[in-house]
């Protein structure tokens, strides 16, 4: 996977992301790899029908990538319903309950850690 860092604003004003961002019509990806937030970030931006998202995130992405998802459910230019962050931790689960429950990130939502998985529906 290419790194983007720095990158990111000029990709995503580019005349051929915006038109695959457009047309494409992805509604479930893994991403299995551990990106940073801006590559996660790039991916979202441009499946703009994405309803199930699994990613390998880091501890300090964390915050971030709840953060997008929650701004784009919001802005209604997704239409997540789930998500499922790999390699979790009870601490990543009481981490993501905290950020919801102090921002009030999502209205109605289900967080749950299952084996090493933490899943978000909402």
């Amino acid at each position: 996977m290419p790194k983007f860092k720095g990158k990111y604003h000029i990709i995503k004003q580019s005349e051929k992301f915006r038109l695959f961002s457009n047309i494409n019509t992805i509604t479930d990806m893994t991403i299995i790899g551990s990106l940073k937030f801006e590559e996660n970030h790039l991916l979202i931006n441009s499946c703009q029908h994405l309803q199930h998202l699994v990613i390998n995130t880091t501890i300090d992405d964390l915050e971030l990538d709840i953060r997008l998802l929650s701004s784009k459910y919001h802005c209604h230019t997704l239409h997540y319903c789930s998500l499922c962050i790999l390699k979790a931790t009870t601490y990543w689960a009481m981490k993501v309950q905290s950020l919801i429950q102090s921002d009030k990130l999502f209205n109605n939502y289900i967080l749950k850690l299952v084996g090493s998985n933490l899943y978000l529906w909402w």
